[in-house]
Protein backbone atom coordinates (compact mmCIF):
# COMPACT_ATOMS: atom_id res chain seq x y z
CA UNK A 1 0.00 0.00 0.00
CA UNK A 2 2.41 2.68 0.81
CA UNK A 3 3.89 3.04 -2.43
CA UNK A 4 0.85 4.52 -3.92
CA UNK A 5 -0.85 6.22 -0.94
CA UNK A 6 1.39 9.14 -0.34
CA UNK A 7 1.42 10.27 -4.34
CA UNK A 8 -2.66 9.33 -4.06
CA UNK A 9 -3.52 11.96 -1.17
CA UNK A 10 -1.37 14.31 -2.71
CA UNK A 11 -2.93 14.13 -5.97
CA UNK A 12 -6.01 14.69 -4.16
CA UNK A 13 -4.63 17.64 -2.43
CA UNK A 14 -5.37 16.35 1.31
CA UNK A 15 -2.85 16.07 4.38
CA UNK A 16 -2.90 12.45 5.84
CA UNK A 17 -1.63 10.27 7.84
CA UNK A 18 -1.46 6.70 8.34
CA UNK A 19 -3.27 6.48 12.12
CA UNK A 20 -5.24 4.52 14.50
CA UNK A 21 -4.93 0.95 14.20
CA UNK A 22 -2.85 0.89 11.22
CA UNK A 23 -0.31 3.48 13.08
CA UNK A 24 -0.02 1.39 16.18
CA UNK A 25 0.84 -2.18 14.07
CA UNK A 26 3.74 0.26 12.10
CA UNK A 27 4.83 0.97 16.06
CA UNK A 28 4.58 -2.35 17.32
CA UNK A 29 1.68 -2.57 19.44
CA UNK A 30 -0.93 -5.23 17.69
CA UNK A 31 -2.40 -7.90 18.98
CA UNK A 32 -3.77 -9.10 15.82
CA UNK A 33 -3.08 -8.95 12.12
CA UNK A 34 -4.65 -5.36 10.98
CA UNK A 35 -6.86 -5.94 7.82
CA UNK A 36 -7.98 -2.28 7.72
CA UNK A 37 -5.33 0.48 6.65
CA UNK A 38 -6.84 3.76 8.51
CA UNK A 39 -6.02 7.16 7.40
CA UNK A 40 -6.52 10.48 8.98
CA UNK A 41 -7.45 13.13 6.94
CA UNK A 42 -9.40 16.52 6.90
CA UNK A 43 -12.10 15.77 4.72
CA UNK A 44 -14.89 12.51 4.16
CA UNK A 45 -13.16 10.55 1.98
CA UNK A 46 -14.86 7.08 0.30
CA UNK A 47 -13.25 3.78 1.33
CA UNK A 48 -10.97 2.58 -1.16
CA UNK A 49 -10.88 -0.94 -2.17
CA UNK A 50 -8.08 -2.74 -4.29
CA UNK A 51 -7.85 -6.55 -4.02
CA UNK A 52 -7.52 -7.64 -0.78
CA UNK A 53 -5.96 -3.82 0.46
CA UNK A 54 -9.02 -1.63 1.92
CA UNK A 55 -7.98 1.66 3.02
CA UNK A 56 -10.74 3.72 5.45
CA UNK A 57 -10.23 7.53 6.08
CA UNK A 58 -11.53 9.12 9.08
CA UNK A 59 -12.08 12.84 9.42
CA UNK A 60 -10.03 14.81 12.06
CA UNK A 61 -9.64 18.57 12.36
CA UNK A 62 -6.53 20.16 11.97
CA UNK A 63 -4.48 16.72 10.45
CA UNK A 64 -1.74 18.91 8.93
CA UNK A 65 -0.65 20.67 11.88
CA UNK A 66 -0.69 16.80 13.53
CA UNK A 67 2.72 15.58 14.45
CA UNK A 68 3.52 12.59 11.98
CA UNK A 69 6.93 10.84 11.08
CA UNK A 70 7.66 9.15 7.96
CA UNK A 71 8.57 5.95 7.89
CA UNK A 72 12.09 4.28 7.28
CA UNK A 73 12.78 1.25 5.20
CA UNK A 74 9.82 1.56 2.48
CA UNK A 75 10.11 1.84 -0.85
CA UNK A 76 8.27 4.96 -0.81
CA UNK A 77 7.70 8.00 2.02
CA UNK A 78 4.42 7.62 4.32
CA UNK A 79 2.83 9.47 6.78
CA UNK A 80 2.63 7.86 9.83
CA UNK A 81 1.13 9.60 13.30
CA UNK A 82 3.38 10.12 16.16
CA UNK A 83 3.33 7.28 19.16
CA UNK A 84 1.94 9.79 20.80
CA UNK A 85 -0.65 11.21 18.44
CA UNK A 86 -1.85 7.52 17.97
CA UNK A 87 -2.35 7.10 21.51
CA UNK A 88 -4.39 10.55 21.63
CA UNK A 89 -6.53 9.35 18.26
CA UNK A 90 -7.42 5.59 19.91
CA UNK A 91 -8.97 7.67 22.58
CA UNK A 92 -11.16 9.93 20.52
CA UNK A 93 -11.90 6.83 17.76
CA UNK A 94 -12.76 4.03 19.93
CA UNK A 95 -15.51 3.38 17.59
CA UNK A 96 -13.62 2.76 14.98
CA UNK A 97 -10.97 0.34 17.07
CA UNK A 98 -13.51 -1.85 19.31
CA UNK A 99 -13.65 0.01 21.71
CA UNK A 100 -11.82 1.90 25.02
CA UNK A 101 -10.24 -1.15 26.63
CA UNK A 102 -8.56 -1.88 23.27
CA UNK A 103 -7.25 2.04 22.84
CA UNK A 104 -5.68 1.36 26.18
CA UNK A 105 -4.55 -2.13 25.79
CA UNK A 106 -2.85 -0.58 22.49
CA UNK A 107 -1.41 2.35 24.11
CA UNK A 108 0.28 -0.18 26.88
CA UNK A 109 1.87 -1.80 23.63
CA UNK A 110 3.28 1.90 22.63
CA UNK A 111 4.76 2.49 26.04
CA UNK A 112 8.51 1.58 24.73
CA UNK A 113 8.42 4.16 22.25
CA UNK A 114 6.79 6.88 23.98
CA UNK A 115 7.70 9.61 25.45
CA UNK A 116 7.07 12.89 28.00
CA UNK A 117 8.85 15.61 24.58
CA UNK A 118 6.62 13.62 21.66
CA UNK A 119 3.44 13.32 24.28
CA UNK A 120 3.68 17.39 24.69
CA UNK A 121 3.94 18.12 20.68
CA UNK A 122 0.94 16.10 20.36
CA UNK A 123 -0.41 17.31 22.98
CA UNK A 124 0.13 20.93 21.44
CA UNK A 125 -1.11 20.55 18.57
CA UNK A 126 -4.27 18.58 19.31
CA UNK A 127 -6.34 20.80 21.39
CA UNK A 128 -9.76 18.10 21.45
CA UNK A 129 -10.07 18.45 25.27
CA UNK A 130 -12.34 15.02 25.66
CA UNK A 131 -9.97 13.21 24.15
CA UNK A 132 -7.12 14.88 26.52
CA UNK A 133 -9.28 13.88 29.44
CA UNK A 134 -9.92 10.13 28.82
CA UNK A 135 -5.98 9.68 27.49
CA UNK A 136 -5.09 11.20 30.98
CA UNK A 137 -6.87 8.83 32.85
CA UNK A 138 -5.93 6.02 30.40
CA UNK A 139 -2.59 6.60 31.12
CA UNK A 140 -2.91 7.19 34.93
CA UNK A 141 -4.47 3.55 34.97
CA UNK A 142 -1.76 2.31 33.34
CA UNK A 143 0.53 3.90 35.62
CA UNK A 144 2.78 6.11 33.52
CA UNK A 145 3.16 8.88 35.84
CA UNK A 146 5.48 11.43 33.54
CA UNK A 147 3.04 10.87 30.76
CA UNK A 148 -0.64 11.26 32.89
CA UNK A 149 1.30 14.21 34.80
CA UNK A 150 1.58 16.11 30.74
CA UNK A 151 -1.47 15.60 30.02
CA UNK A 152 -2.45 16.86 33.41
CA UNK A 153 -0.04 19.85 33.20
CA UNK A 154 -1.83 20.49 29.71
CA UNK A 155 -5.54 20.31 30.80
CA UNK A 156 -5.03 22.86 33.73
CA UNK A 157 -3.07 25.71 31.41
CA UNK A 158 -6.03 24.91 28.68
CA UNK A 159 -8.88 24.65 31.86
CA UNK A 160 -11.97 27.37 31.90
CA UNK A 161 -12.61 28.19 35.52
CA UNK A 162 -15.83 30.24 35.10
CA UNK A 163 -17.65 27.45 32.82
CA UNK A 164 -16.48 23.83 34.57
CA UNK A 165 -17.88 21.24 32.10
CA UNK A 166 -19.61 18.77 33.40
CA UNK A 167 -17.81 14.43 33.98
CA UNK A 168 -17.36 13.04 30.80
CA UNK A 169 -17.74 8.95 30.88
CA UNK A 170 -14.64 7.25 29.72
CA UNK A 171 -16.69 5.04 26.91
CA UNK A 172 -19.57 6.60 25.07
CA UNK A 173 -22.51 4.55 24.99
CA UNK A 174 -21.61 2.35 28.02
CA UNK A 175 -24.66 2.69 30.97
CA UNK A 176 -23.46 4.45 33.89
CA UNK A 177 -23.97 3.59 37.54
CA UNK A 178 -25.17 7.10 38.92
CA UNK A 179 -23.15 6.90 42.02
CA UNK A 180 -20.01 6.60 40.26
CA UNK A 181 -17.83 9.47 41.04
CA UNK A 182 -15.50 11.12 38.55
CA UNK A 183 -11.60 10.24 38.76
CA UNK A 184 -9.95 13.61 39.08
CA UNK A 185 -8.18 15.11 37.45
CA UNK A 186 -9.74 13.98 34.30
CA UNK A 187 -13.06 14.96 35.42
CA UNK A 188 -13.75 11.25 33.86
CA UNK A 189 -16.07 8.91 35.29
CA UNK A 190 -14.76 4.85 34.50
CA UNK A 191 -18.34 3.40 33.32
CA UNK A 192 -16.48 0.16 32.27
CA UNK A 193 -14.39 -0.44 34.83
CA UNK A 194 -11.03 -0.12 33.21
CA UNK A 195 -8.74 -0.27 35.85
CA UNK A 196 -10.45 -4.03 36.71
CA UNK A 197 -9.96 -5.06 32.85
CA UNK A 198 -6.31 -4.30 32.70
CA UNK A 199 -5.10 -5.57 36.07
Amino acid sequence: MSWWLDAYMHHRGQPYYLGLLSAADLHGSSQQAVQVAQVLTDRPTRPIVLGRIRVEFHVKKGVAETPAMQTQGMHSTLAVSTPETCALDLVDYVACIGGIQRAADLISGLKPVMSVTGLRAALKADTRRAAQQRLGFVLQTLEWPPLAAEVAKRLEQSDDVLSPAPPLVLQVGTPIDGAAPSAQPWNVIDNIGLRNLIA
